[in-house]
Parts: structure tokens; sequence; C-alpha cells
């Protein structure tokens, strides 16, 4: 399954300017060709057995979450996310709407009374 990859222009375009030339993928093969899944999977099995967190529980998708809660921490618009994430109901993506725990609700309260 292709992703698009939103960030900001910059970012693209130095990640880009590392790889081979002439492509429109950004993470791709020494070759250019779009890097499959199960490549994506295999490297980071391996980075995270020798970084011993091979029981992280950090798998590709998790970037995904990991993309979608620090988007929300910065608040950007839950529904400009869920379209970012390609979700269909506004409900799949208030699912990443998890407090941390330094959240309070103090900052929103009102200075008047």
């Amino acid at each position: 399954m292709r992703r698009a990859i939103y960030a900001k222009a910059g970012l693209i375009q130095a990640l880009k300017d590392r790889g081979p030339k002439n492509h429109a993928h950004v993470f791709t093969t020494k070759t250019g060709t779009p890097l499959q899944y199960s490549t994506v999977h295999r490297w980071l099995k391996q980075t995270k057995e020798g970084a011993r967190l091979a029981d992280s529980g950090i798998c590709p998708h998790w970037w995904r979450h990991a993309h979608a809660s620090d988007s929300l921490r910065n608040k950007t618009p839950i529904n400009v996310l869920s379209r970012t994430l390609g979700h269909r109901q506004l409900s799949m993506t208030a699912l990443y709407l998890h407090a941390s725990e330094t959240s309070t609700s103090a900052g929103y309260l009102s200075d008047s009374e």
C-alpha cells in the first residue's frame, strides 16, 4: 500500500536529494524503485535487534500513529489530520486524542469570571 507523505517542503527535498535522481518517491531502493513494506519491515526488525529494542512494539505502522499523535499535540485541526490519514470517519481520527500525563484543561479556562 502506498501512502503519501506530508512534511515541510525543505525536508522532502532534502530526502529526495539524498537518493537516486529522476523519481517521484522519497523512500526508494538504491535503484530508485519504491520501497516495499516487507523491505521496511525487515530493515526495522534488524535495527531494533541491533538496538536491543526487539520487543518494543515499534513497527512501520507505528510511525503513522506517531505522526497523528504529534500532529494533534501541535494543534493540527482534527478534520485536517483525518483527511491526511485517509480516514472516512472523524471518530477514527479521534482515537488519537489521548491525553498525555502532563495535560490538563487549565490552559483552556477563561480568565474572566
